[in-house]
């Protein structure tokens, strides 16, 4: 499992690890759970992170600077 770069990530709604640099002062760099989400109401085609807490909307807390992505790991047996 190799990073590749976010363009080849998959949008069909998949759970998959993304990587977001530190973007400007105050932006801090991690990896986050993600999905490809076509139904979030304010930003119709976004990385919307897993288990995150939902607005009134049905809004997620999303990434929107990802450069990234690789696969989730196997669970343990």
């Amino acid at each position: 499992m190799n990073w590749q770069p976010i363009e080849t990530a998959p949008k069909d709604g998949t759970m998959i690890l993304v990587y977001e640099p530190a973007i400007g002062e105050y932006g801090e760099e991690g990896i986050y759970i993600v999905s490809w989400n076509r139904e979030y109401s304010r930003q119709p085609k976004t990385w919307c992170v897993i288990l995150s807490e939902q607005d009134e909307q049905g809004g997620c807390s999303t990434v929107d600077y990802a450069t990234h992505w690789m696969p989730l790991p196997p669970p343990p047996e």
